[in-house]
């Protein structure tokens, strides 16, 4: 395992695996990769497959995956123009009564 790796390389599925085999898969490795005496690579599959099993956390997961570097650019985008210390436009709001 290197540090690099997808949570589905981790796990040794396919992104289209279903619940069930990324079951099999998190105990399979877990006969590999005991917590006793292979903690750091246990950690890395139990959060694979927390996040696998889970079908909100996967979404998020595989979206960030696929959109991560425009998410990333839209943020820093955001945050330069916050910082920005004149705004590039004035709300007035006029009461009518």
């Amino acid at each position: 395992m290197t540090a690099t790796q997808s949570h589905y390389d981790i796990l040794e599925i396919s992104k289209t695996a279903a619940e069930g085999d990324i079951k099999k898969a998190f105990y399979r490795l877990l006969r590999k990769y005991p917590p006793e005496r292979k903690p750091q690579e246990y950690q890395r599959l139990r959060e694979a497959y927390d996040t696998l099993s889970n079908p909100v956390a996967r979404r998020e997961y595989d979206s960030m995956s696929e959109f991560g570097s425009e998410i990333k650019s839209l943020r820093e985008q955001a945050e330069e123009l916050l910082r920005d210390d004149e705004p590039d436009f004035i709300v007035v709001l006029i009461s009518t009564s």
